[in-house]
């Protein structure tokens, strides 16, 4: 019962992934610009959509409910 407990609590768990997530890509990229170090375009792409993907983890809300009856209805709640 512990696991459904804690799904109440998922937008604050994909939070501390989204951040888990982008905390190595974006400390090397400090890391890299301190030191001077040039990075290729690549490199910069790769910490684009890492932190493109810990965005979207970091805005996941804890429930979205969509009703159909007279009309469409989405409900999204964190």
């Amino acid at each position: 019962m512990k696991f459904w407990e804690s799904l109440k609590e998922k937008g604050k768990i994909a939070t501390i992934i989204g951040f888990i997530f982008a905390i190595p890509a974006n400390g090397w990229a400090i890391y890299k610009l301190y030191r001077g170090t040039i990075v290729t375009i690549d490199q910069l792409w790769v910490v684009v959509i890492i932190n493109s993907i810990a965005i979207v983890w970091f805005i996941l809300p804890s429930e979205i409910s969509i009703k159909s009856g007279k009309g469409l209805e989405i409900i999204v709640k964190d």
